[in-house]
């Protein structure tokens, strides 16, 4: 295996986040082997349990297997010799890692709102079309950051056959990878903010998503300014500085997905059930719909005007008992009036009847014949 030894030059003209692996990144890099390794125990717990199981911990997954394999990389980087390959798989592994942090805090917090509108507490409220656009637009952003810090990694080994062009393209991508990604988590920060207050989220899930994007906010901000650097002494080039603000910041929001159950404070919405019927309105044309709506209308009409009552309370029904013992009364003293009104033959009729017993009898006849 062929030594890399890169020109000084080249090296402090690419200027990677970490420098180039030496001597003094072999404890720390062992250290944190060690503590992602200790972390994977719950990482599988939280990611198989039946309880605690959640589409983030696979993110978060790869986030860890990302890690650990850059961090063995680096080890053995820091006292072997390396090609060209390892190195890029190093830093392919390096920048990539980032963003698989940030996307789960889009997806808590884009899940967060969801769940806001259809609480018991919100029910019927409707989520504005902005948040649903935020979402994909950082999603893109951070698609973007992704194939341009993977097309920047990839130009490495080009970089050290030719210190012109090439050097500057990579840095160039490598800067456009690095502003997506703080621009993503600077603008996920101040939405979680705005929708704690917009919205009335609950304060514990919005203050658990604003810490961990402060930890990746220092990370981007550490990133943006290393690769900005133009002084091979500056001290944000040192790897004191890439061992803390990026290693160290990212295992404090990887364990912070980890130490809570996030079905418990991020629960998804449940959609509302669609019964068969309305799975066969939506197949209908208007007419069908329309004919249908006014069938619906006559039932819930004939619903609502049933008499009687299909629940009767004891006030309903005294109030029945009364009307039905009046209307026996009134029927036995017209039929009283009819029989001694009636001609020879049995059939009475009106000239037969005084006026004012006729308007009775009528009315009797009219109005209150049998239903």
């Amino acid at each position: 295996m062929s030594s890399l030894n890169p020109p000084a030059e080249i090296v402090a003209a690419l200027n990677f986040t970490g420098g180039f692996p030496s001597s003094k990144d072999l404890v720390p890099s062992v250290i944190m082997t060690i503590a992602y390794g200790l972390s994977l125990p719950l990482l599988f717990y939280r990611l198989f349990s039946i309880t605690h199981a959640d589409f983030v911990f696979l993110r978060t997954a790869l986030f860890a297997g990302c890690r650990i394999a850059m961090l063995a990389l680096r080890a053995y980087m820091a006292r072997n010799a390396y090609t060209m390959n390892v190195l890029i798989a190093e830093l392919v592994m390096l920048s990539f890692g980032y963003l698989l942090l940030i996307e789960p805090v889009v997806a808590l917090w884009y899940r967060t709102l969801r769940h806001s509108t259809t609480s018991s507490s919100a029910q019927g409220a409707a989520l504005p079309s902005w948040t649903s656009l935020l979402a994909r637009l950082l999603r893109i952003m951070l698609l973007g950051s992704f194939i341009t810090g993977i097309v920047a990694s990839c130009q490495t080994s080009s970089s050290f056959s030719d210190s012109g062009n090439v050097i500057h393209s990579a840095l160039d991508l490598r800067h456009a990878s690095y502003l997506l990604a703080l621009i993503v988590a600077s603008t996920l920060l101040v939405a979680t903010l705005v929708s704690l207050r917009l919205f009335r989220l609950a304060i514990l899930p919005s203050a658990y998503l604003a810490l961990i994007t402060l930890c990746l906010l220092v990370v981007g901000i550490y990133r943006v300014v290393q690769t900005f650097s133009s002084q091979a002494t500056d001290d944000v080039r040192k790897p004191v500085a890439f061992w803390i603000c990026q290693i160290f910041f990212e295992f404090v929001a990887y364990m912070s997905f980890l130490v809570v159950s996030l079905p418990e404070i991020f629960p998804t919405p449940k959609p509302t059930p669609v019964t068969p019927q309305q799975r066969g309105y939506a197949k209908m044309d208007d007419s069908e719909k329309g004919e249908r709506s006014r069938k619906v209308g006559m039932v819930e009409s004939n619903r609502t005007c049933a008499w009687p009552p299909p629940e009767r309370s004891r006030g309903w029904m005294a109030a029945d008992h009364f009307a039905t013992s009046i209307y026996d009364r009134r029927k036995e003293l017209v039929e009283s009036l009819v029989s001694g009104w009636a001609s020879p033959s049995g059939i009475y009729t009106p000239s037969a009847i005084p006026q004012e017993d006729f308007l009775f009898v009528n009315g009797y006849d009219q109005g209150l014949e049998p239903i």
